[in-house]
């Protein structure tokens, strides 16, 4: 039994063509190759596009990184540039390669694709330039800011010396490495915009003028933080006092859980001074999150007030991951804490921690800069009772001890090979693979010992420490 033939009924109401019928294509339509001048554009253009492929998939880091600038990456990055290699290598290598060397071109049908080519490409060029502002993200580390990260006992005037001279350290860095930025500083005062109270333990103004060489020009806000059902709210500013000096630099610091609160504090600012005082470049001076980075970033390249402005964030010591619910910790807040996982730290950083038994199972690796800095003892306390539930809980049940190393350590606890723990992250790829190497061993050798028994140990010695941290803050009172 034959099978059907889909076509059969046109095929059943077509007509046949007469000898003498005159072709749907002019002979000049079709011609035998293609033309002398589009023969050398696409032995040109094809090369370049074959090996555009090839780096971006032998070397994604080092296009990402060195050529786009694009710092920290993740995994959806490589993705995308995987999609756009299958798509250059399908269209202008392939296609474009077997039109060169095909006896027979069709010339209408090949105008129409060069056409398209065209109007995407001028289409394209539209949105890169129609992209108001620029936000440029880089991670500093400074001997400051890791001792201040794997030391959550040290608190006001100690806490808010070290996040200063971290500030200071990433400025140094970004000026050496960005003209712009050194540019700024040198005319003029610079500006500094404080969002109380947190961001005023990075100490910006004494900061900027002891770079600067002049005092700052300082302007506030307020920013409401509170927590709603076990997860950290933001709420409206309620006062702004803001003074610009004409400088073209604006400096800003906070600490970054969802950046939430830092894209209502440059927005009200760029909403309420006028055109002509708004700053060309910002400095962002932060610890924080990938998360609350990317969000920022997204934000403020799609506000139309920042047109004119180049914003630069330098995040201390890493883009940290921040806890969700989801991940199942005891005594953890939702959007709040940040974790030494699930994000970009910077190989300092975690070699220093991996020293620390006791930081990597800290809460928050910061905690609230707010109370940290001007509410100590309320830290202190809070920092007491987060310990001595989490000793009990690891004493007790050792699974969930399983569940928190698993959460706050989970690259480090999977790894079977050095290129698999880099694999996982690709930043560190462009380092010196020699040091990176050290600090994978060292990560094997912290994980390979870490043993309950151990953990309830140092737990007990650091309880001490916050206890006589906490009783000296009283008797001087």
């Amino acid at each position: 039994m034959p099978w059907p033939l889909p076509l059969a009924g046109i095929l059943r109401n077509a007509r046949t063509m007469p000898v003498d019928a005159t072709p749907s294509l002019p002979p000049r339509a079709v011609r035998a190759g293609l033309p002398g001048p589009w023969r050398i554009v696409f032995a040109v253009e094809i090369p370049i596009c074959l090996g555009t492929c090839l780096l971006w998939l032998l070397a994604p880091a080092e296009y990402l990184g060195g050529f786009l600038g694009k710092r920290p990456h993740d995994v959806g990055d490589y993705l995308l540039l995987q999609q756009s290699t299958a798509v250059v290598f399908s269209m202008f290598v392939y296609f474009y390669g077997r039109v060169l060397v095909s006896r027979r071109v069709d010339l209408r049908t090949f105008r129409y694709l060069q056409e398209a080519m065209a109007l995407g490409t001028v289409l394209a060029l539209l949105v890169v330039t129609g992209i108001p502002g620029r936000v440029e993200v880089r991670l500093v580390s400074s001997p400051a800011g890791r001792r201040i990260l794997c030391d959550s006992i040290a608190v006001g005037n100690e806490f808010q010396k070290a996040l200063g001279e971290a500030a200071a350290e990433a400025i140094a860095q970004t000026a050496e490495a960005d003209e712009a930025i050194a540019a700024a500083l040198s005319e003029g005062s610079p500006n500094v915009l404080y969002i109380l109270r947190g961001g005023l333990n990075f100490r910006l103004h004494v900061v900027a003028e002891e770079r600067a060489g002049r005092p700052a020009s300082v302007s506030f806000l307020t920013s409401e933080r509170s927590v709603v059902d076990g997860r950290s709210v933001v709420g409206d500013d309620a006062y702004g006092k803001f003074d610009l000096d004409g400088n073209s630099l604006l400096l800003v610091a906070d600490i970054m859980a969802t950046g939430t609160t830092l894209i209502n504090a440059l927005e009200r600012l760029f909403r309420e001074v006028g055109r002509h005082d708004r700053p060309r470049e910002v400095l962002v001076i932060t610890v924080g999150t990938l998360r609350g980075v990317t969000h920022l970033a997204a934000r403020l390249s799609s506000n139309a007030l920042l047109a004119d402005t180049r914003i630069s964030v330098v995040l201390l010591e890493g883009a940290f991951g921040v806890y969700a619910d989801a991940q199942n910790l005891e005594y953890h807040l939702d959007s709040t804490d940040f974790l030494r996982t699930g994000g970009v730290l910077t190989p300092e950083f975690w070699m220093t921690s991996m020293d620390n038994l006791v930081a990597l199972f800290e809460r928050c690796v910061i905690y609230d800069g707010g109370i940290r800095g001007f509410s100590p003892a309320r830290h202190l306390d809070d920092l007491l009772a987060y310990w001595l539930m989490f000793t009990r809980l690891v004493e007790s049940k050792p699974h969930r001890f399983a569940r928190h190393t698993e959460v706050k350590l989970s690259a480090g606890s999977r790894v079977n090979s050095f290129r698999q723990w880099l694999d996982e992250r690709p930043e560190w790829s462009m380092l010196d693979l020699g040091k990176v190497h050290k600090v994978y061993e060292r990560t094997l050798m912290v994980v390979g010992e870490l043993r309950a028994e151990a953990l309830v140990s140092a737990a007990e010695e650091h309880l001490e420490r916050v206890k006589a941290a906490r009783d000296n803050l009283r008797r001087t009172r």
